[in-house]
């Protein structure tokens, strides 16, 4: 009897490369990927703005990058690294404004 190998797949088509989506990050990488710290992403996700899941239990949070690059994310973001403001919920353009003119809302 003679015992052969498998074949070997040479090309893996699609998102999966060696069975991991190469659009996938843990919370390290994901700070890494935007620029904001881990607390921030941390509130995102509790705000449910940005989804995230672990796969099994006691392995780290997976986010997917495009839902990073998403409305109203990206816009968050960036409001935040222009105004060095977190603002969660409510009109961005409005908040921005105040924050230039030094008002705070209800003012």
């Amino acid at each position: 009897m003679t015992l052969t190998a498998p074949p070997q797949c040479s090309h893996i088509a699609g998102p999966m490369a060696g069975g991991r989506d190469l659009d996938i990050f843990n919370l390290a990488q994901a700070t890494k990927f935007t620029g904001v710290s881990d607390t921030t992403l941390m509130k995102l996700i509790k705000a449910t703005l940005i989804p995230a899941a672990h796969v099994a239990p006691y392995t780290p949070l997976e986010i997917k990058g495009r839902d990073l690059d998403r409305e109203p994310v990206a816009s968050i973001l960036e409001h935040l690294r222009m105004t060095g403001r977190l603002v969660l919920t409510g009109d961005l353009s409005a908040a921005q404004h105040l924050t230039h003119h030094g008002r705070i809302s209800g003012e």
